[in-house]
């Protein structure tokens, strides 16, 4: 599911007010203390900052990174997987070992009438999202180009930020420490082009010509199209409906499997420090043209995050996920995976462009799923702390 996209409105800086100097004085210190396993992590700010004020185009970058603990599995290099391989998360999925998430450096162009912007990433969630594309533009975090058609109107075109769902990949970005199940298991990055109209505060529509569901290699076989549309009634409230319809390549027995899928959220800003969120998928597939079988699935979550202070914040989250044919989860098991979750998270703003961040959760599979050993679990229950800075 999704880096940031040009679709949605883009929150206020994390590091809103910092300079370059106080910049590279906090990541010097940081990376002092953080050892040789994240010399690479550390080396990207670093050797960006010089480039900040580069006229029309911005250079920014991020990074995350993070220890993740799964109790009763010492066996897995990665956590939650199945017998299939697979594993139904792809951020912060190292187990019991010091990682980098994601770290990447972005330039993004702006001007009155064009944009453009492209960036390079590494990491474990690179290296678990991207396994579908090639070794060279798996690094590939955005590469896009748009020109501005008419008031209120732009074209862009590349590799994007996905259209679906309410959570990217950068991790400061959300409420919650890791991504959703209904975010881990939507696109975060498309390709194609979109025509994007947003004419003021309230409304928001794009309609989008991609290559498939989250592939950055062209196939003639596999168009699809995607539509957006926001409204906001009023400043805290927010209303988000996205749609998916399209081919996705080619099933076991050679029939072409075509998709209809549509995500739905709406967030609330109830208070000035109190926030939450209610996100729901319904997925469609069959083979085409014999349609000899039809498969759902169905997705959702709430999330609430509550800033207690300027520097402390707390989230809660519950979840489930039904994907009883394997469509999106397959897990090499009768029923695939069916289930519900819930974390519980906590915020730590060391410094504006420095965060620790906690947090605990716990997943449960209608039947058991989980590798452990020579053995099979219904539950995965880990602890992940993660350090995320930005400039």
């Amino acid at each position: 599911m999704s880096a940031a996209s040009f679709l949605r409105r883009p929150s206020p800086s994390f590091f809103a007010g910092e300079g370059p100097g106080r910049i590279l004085r906090v990541v010097r210190r940081s990376c002092a203390r953080a050892g040789r396993r994240l010399a690479l992590l550390c080396a990207l700010p670093l050797a960006a900052a010089a480039q900040l004020n580069l006229g029309p185009v911005v250079v920014s970058g991020y990074g995350d990174a993070y220890y993740a603990y799964e109790f009763g599995d010492g066996s897995t290099r990665e956590r939650e997987r199945t017998p299939d391989g697979t594993s139904p998360l792809y951020s912060f999925s190292r187990n019991s070992a010091l990682a980098v998430n994601e770290a990447f450096l972005d330039a993004k162009f702006a001007g009155a009438d064009a944009r453009a912007a492209v960036g390079w990433q590494v990491g474990t969630y690179v290296e678990q999202n991207y396994t579908a594309e090639g070794s060279f533009v798996s690094h590939l975090y955005e590469a896009t180009a748009g020109l501005r058609v008419a008031p209120n109107v732009w074209l862009d075109g590349g590799v994007f930020g996905s259209h679906i769902g309410m959570e990217s990949s950068v991790s400061k970005d959300n409420w919650t420490l890791t991504r959703s199940l209904v975010a881990e298991n939507t696109p975060y990055y498309e390709t194609g082009a979109k025509l994007t109209y947003d004419p003021g505060r309230r409304w928001l529509a794009a309609l989008l010509v991609l290559d498939g569901w989250q592939t950055m290699a062209m196939h003639a076989a596999n168009g699809a199209v995607g539509t957006q549309v926001q409204y906001k009634p009023t400043d805290a409230l927010l209303f988000n409906s996205s749609t998916f319809l399209g081919e996705v390549g080619h099933g076991p027995d050679g029939a072409t499997r075509q998709r209809y899928f549509h995500d739905l959220y709406v967030t609330d800003q109830v208070t000035s420090a109190l926030a939450g969120g209610l996100l729901f998928d319904a997925g469609v597939e069959r083979n085409w043209p014999a349609r000899r079988r039809t498969s759902t699935w169905l997705s959702g979550a709430a999330i609430a995050h509550d800033q207690v202070t300027p520097r402390q914040a707390f989230s809660l989250r519950a979840e489930f996920y039904d994907d009883p044919d394997g469509v999106i989860i397959p897990t090499g098991t009768p029923g695939n995976f069916v289930g519900v979750g819930g974390s519980a998270g906590w915020d730590y703003l060391i410094r504006p462009n420095l965060m620790l961040r906690l947090e605990a959760r716990t997943l449960h599979a209608t039947h058991a799923i989980f590798v452990r050993g020579s053995r099979l679990a219904a539950d995965s229950t880990y602890f992940t702390t993660a350090v995320a800075f930005s400039f």
